[in-house]
């Protein structure tokens, strides 16, 4: 079903409202652009082999190859670092907290230019391997609320380095997106008395927003997508995070999205991050991964009113990227 006039479509994890603005619908070959250049190696890469020295000390490597296939090392610029003896402070009006947590940077490969969906089978599962990794090591140190694992594919997405990689940070901070999303996990429990994880999976596992199942995940266009060709990755069995999810079905399934977005888009820019239940949260969760990838920039309504505008209808997208 395509949306015949323009409406304004809830999303069931946030509860964000995005305006769908159907009369100034665009079809999927208008967000074909020039292909973005491979990054070019360069002698001073801090990721590539040789340069080992110039990242910190490494917190974890897989060497399945020569010299290593991946590296996990500390931030050398972190947003978030454990605080130092500090504590909240500031009145009403100048609110202040420590910005405690760890930040790492995880290497993926040795090559200076493989895209995530070309990595191969196992080495694409070791790089899942060490997310769990160190997701489980974070996630249980003191005073930590939230593990984001995420990653900026090109320099429009957030990216400062070519070299694939991605990042973990934790924080000690509930950010208000995810206590939204706790909110709303809450909120269809307490009405429905199910996990509004699973009801979105059975509900859309068979319908026109569906993209691909891959094993035990379902990659589906939200219903409010917030931008054109935003991607969802719904694990079929219900679990608060990622830690028993099995590695070669999950690379298989965030390859198989990148993989989608690369040869039906013409490899734009994209962002992606996993959403795990933070640990103060004591209501149900059910963890996913958000894939978002990014053509459109926020104008005046969009930061005024905080409703994003897609142009593309999520029906249309989902139709688009099954092609591929």
């Amino acid at each position: 079903m395509i949306v015949p006039v323009s409406v304004l479509r809830q999303d069931p994890l946030t509860g964000r409202w995005v305006v769908l603005a159907a009369e100034r619908a665009k079809r999927p070959e208008a967000f074909f652009h020039s292909a973005q250049p491979l990054p070019e190696l360069t002698a001073d890469c801090p990721f590539c082999p040789g340069s080992e020295v110039q990242t910190p000390p490494e917190i974890l490597r897989i060497a399945d190859n020569a010299p290593w296939q991946i590296r996990v090392v500390p931030n050398k610029y972190a947003a978030l670092a454990p605080p130092a003896g500090l504590s909240p402070s500031g009145d009403s009006l100048h609110r202040s907290v420590p910005s405690g947590g760890a930040a790492e940077v995880v290497i993926e490969t040795p090559e200076h230019i493989a895209p995530f969906d070309t990595l191969g089978p196992e080495h694409a599962a070791n790089l899942i391997r060490v997310y769990q990794a160190r997701y489980s090591d974070l996630v249980t140190c003191s005073g930590i609320e939230i593990v984001l694992v995420f990653r900026n594919h090109l320099p429009q997405s957030g990216a400062s380095l070519l070299h694939p990689h991605s990042q973990i940070l934790a924080s000690a901070f509930l950010p208000p997106v995810l206590a939204a999303e706790a909110d709303c996990f809450a909120v269809y429990q307490a009405k429905q008395e199910a996990c509004l994880g699973c009801a979105m999976y059975a509900a859309e596992a068979a319908g026109e927003l569906a993209i691909a199942q891959i094993a035990d995940f379902l990659l589906l266009s939200p219903f409010a997508a917030r931008s054109p060709f935003e991607i969802l990755l719904l694990p079929r069995t219900h679990a608060a995070d990622f830690l028993a999810a099995d590695p070669l079905a999950l690379a298989k399934a965030l390859q198989d999205a990148f993989r989608r977005i690369r040869r039906g888009l013409n490899n734009p820019p994209v962002n992606f991050w996993l959403h795990c239940k933070p640990n103060s949260i004591i209501t149900d969760f059910h963890w996913h991964i958000h894939i978002l990838p990014r053509f459109t920039i926020e104008g005046g309504w969009e930061l005024g009113t905080g409703l994003p505008i897609n142009v593309v209808p999520p029906e249309l997208a989902a139709a688009h990227l099954r092609l591929f």
